[in-house]
């Protein structure tokens, strides 16, 4: 779609809706098409792990940082696409419990332990924002993530019965690399440079590189100031 054609179609659905909403909704061109920001922040996450024997699957949240960069590709001041390139730490905790032989027999198998991971992460957001008051901008952004896993840890204990073993592996030993996810939630610029965000990311492909199936997930929250 051109740009043209994208500012009527804007522009008559700005007319569609009630006056006070209006108001809210600037579809100019914007005055700059290109513009940086940097963005850091904490990240609380879980990856769980499903297979038909597991009883008992008890991931916690875990926390983590992010830091990263944004290109925004403005085409109008309500609408723009933003790629973003972040380095990112992930962590949590998981207890698991599993059957030691047929269903009927005592559930003996106990594994639990801590995680922690570092990746490299590509989300491609499209940004739609009203101007509620003046120098507030209140953005709404959803679009794919794409991770690279860079390394990690894994450590824990197994127990079968009365005997433990503790282990400690590297957390991609058993993991994929690759995961691909949905980013989606929400933000607010003050004076045009100040920014404020919560998002959450939906991963959705396998984690495990095994017979054992679960996704990633996790709660961003960032700030950050836009050049």
């Amino acid at each position: 779609m051109r740009l043209k054609h994208l500012i009527g179609a804007l522009t008559l659905a700005a007319c569609a809706l009630p006056a006070s909403a209006q108001e809210w909704l600037d579809t100019y061109e914007a005055d700059r098409f290109l513009t940086f920001g940097v963005r850091a922040g904490f990240n609380t996450s879980n990856a769980t792990r499903f297979n038909e024997a597991a009883t008992c699957n008890l991931d916690s949240w875990g926390t983590g940082f992010d830091a990263g960069v944004t290109v925004n590709l403005n085409f109008l001041n309500c609408v723009a696409v933003q790629p973003g390139f972040f380095f990112e730490s992930r962590s949590h905790n998981y207890s698991y419990v599993e059957p030691s032989g047929s269903s009927a027999e005592r559930f003996n198998i106990h594994e639990y332990g801590h995680t922690r991971n570092t990746t490299f992460k590509v989300p491609v957001m499209g940004v739609f924002t009203l101007t509620p008051g003046e120098g507030i901008r209140w953005s709404f952004e959803f679009g794919p993530c794409f991770t690279f896993g860079l390394g990690g840890s894994d450590k824990g204990t197994y127990e079968v019965g009365s005997e433990a073993r503790r282990y400690s592996d590297g957390y991609y030993d058993n993991r994929h690399k690759f995961d691909f996810s949905l980013k989606m939630g929400s933000g607010v610029k003050i004076l045009e440079h100040y920014y404020l965000g919560i998002h959450y990311e939906a991963g959705c492909t396998k984690v495990w590189d095994n017979s054992l199936s679960g996704r990633n997930k996790a709660w961003v929250f960032t700030v950050g100031y836009d050049f």
